[in-house]
């Protein structure tokens, strides 16, 4: 009797090995679909600059450039994206602090009050006007954009 159950024990024990075996080998065959799907590119410098600025990491000099470049077209494009807008002055930030240029930081402050407030209204107002604040800047020429029309 006894050796009947060892035989049972015995041949359950084999019978979970192979089992066990067989899974292995069919989990070491079968493709991995993550494997095969293409590795997200690697951003470019205004990513990186990006991702500094946001993060409140340096950034390098190329980078922010790329990154100033890129956001100055965006906000000519679209004035009234205040997030290009806050991008932008964050950079111009940077750019200050990672140069000691001092003459960065109005440029920022424009931007920054224009992420805040938005365009300058229909008769020409700037957000903060006489109290130190430029108001909007139009991107690398330092002088207010037009006002928008009147709806």
């Amino acid at each position: 009797m006894k050796s009947d159950q060892v035989r049972h024990v015995r041949r359950a024990a084999v019978a979970a090995g192979v089992g066990g075996l067989l899974v292995v080998g069919v989990l070491v065959f079968v493709p991995d679909e993550k494997k095969d799907a293409a590795a997200p590119p690697a951003p470019g410098p205004e990513g990186r600059a990006l991702a500094a600025v946001t993060a409140g990491a340096p950034a390098t000099r190329a980078d922010l450039s790329a990154l100033i470049r890129d956001r100055e077209a965006r906000v000519r494009a679209h004035p009234d994206d205040a997030k290009a807008w806050a991008v932008l002055g964050s950079a111009y930030v940077a750019r200050g602090v990672q140069q000691a240029d001092p003459s960065s930081y109005p440029l920022a402050e424009r931007a920054l009050d224009r992420a805040l407030y938005g365009s300058a209204g229909g008769d020409g107002a700037t957000p903060g006007a006489g109290t130190g604040s430029a108001g909007a800047v139009s991107p690398g020429t330092g002088s207010a954009p037009p006002a928008p029309s009147a709806p």
